[in-house]
């Protein structure tokens, strides 16, 4: 990983020392490179890390300008392999991941709070509870399935639903566009499911695929937390049949 800064110079100068490090440390304690040009390429990067820069001038031997202002960038995303694992074990949203919303809602939804009330310890990925009608999902980082058509899908989830009228799904997608239900849904008539660990055998193209927690409709009394999630390669399954309906009297 990379990243590619650049600065205006106020002088005829052709070098220029950086300094950079993870975002919020000490200014002086960083790592040093030297530049002749710019735009400036700073390499060797760890993926999925917001990073501090300054730049000054070098105008002679011991001869150097006051520093930059700072500025701040973060580094691409690296593609998860199998098997995959987030128990959200810090008050942080986790690198990587990200959340969409549409229709009538207006704030993200989903934060990490330390409560437990899926089932596990500590941290997990929970909802609040927002006016709004519309769709709103959970996505996880970019998660490379080659050559594995089926995915075992495992996480520890609680979900209240007090009126009953909006429905959970587990979707995929190998581009944030075109997204696939996978057979999981919950259409709950009011009340409480769980705490309880949900299993589900995902079929996904293979690539790289991303993983979507999936809220459709009225958002304003719903909560659900979602907690250890795992996701590994698995053989084709025999599962039992869901979403039994009565077709006719």
């Amino acid at each position: 990983n990379s990243i590619d800064i650049d600065w205006t110079s106020n002088s005829t100068a052709t070098e220029w020392e950086i300094e950079y490090g993870p975002s919020g440390f000490t200014h002086g304690n960083g790592t040093f490179v030297s530049a002749t040009s710019h735009p400036y390429t700073v390499p060797n990067l760890t993926p999925a890390t917001t990073y501090d820069f300054y730049v000054r001038t070098v105008c002679g031997a011991g001869d150097t300008s006051y520093w930059s202002m700072m500025v701040t960038a973060s580094t691409a995303c690296s593609t998860f392999s199998l098997p995959y694992a987030e128990s959200f074990i810090s008050a942080n949203f986790p690198a990587c991941w990200s959340q969409t919303i549409s229709g009538t809602i207006e704030n993200p939804i989903w934060s990490v709070v330390d409560f437990g009330a899926a089932g596990g310890t500590g941290y997990e990925m929970i909802t609040e509870m927002y006016f709004g009608t519309g769709i709103s999902r959970l996505i996880s980082p970019p998660i490379d399935i080659t050559d594995a058509p089926y995915a075992l899908l495992t996480y520890k989830q609680l979900y209240l639903d007090e009126d009953g009228v909006t429905t959970l799904k587990i979707q995929t997608s190998p581009d944030l566009i075109n997204w696939t239900d996978q057979p999981y849904t919950y259409t709950v008539s009011g009340g409480l499911v769980g705490p309880e660990t949900a299993t589900l055998v995902m079929t996904v193209p293979t690539g790289v695929n991303y993983v979507a927690w999936v809220i459709e409709g009225d958002h304003e009394l719903i909560g659900w937390a979602v907690d250890d999630i795992t996701i590994e390669v698995t053989a084709e399954p025999c599962l039992e049949p869901f979403n039994l309906q009565v077709s006719s009297i």
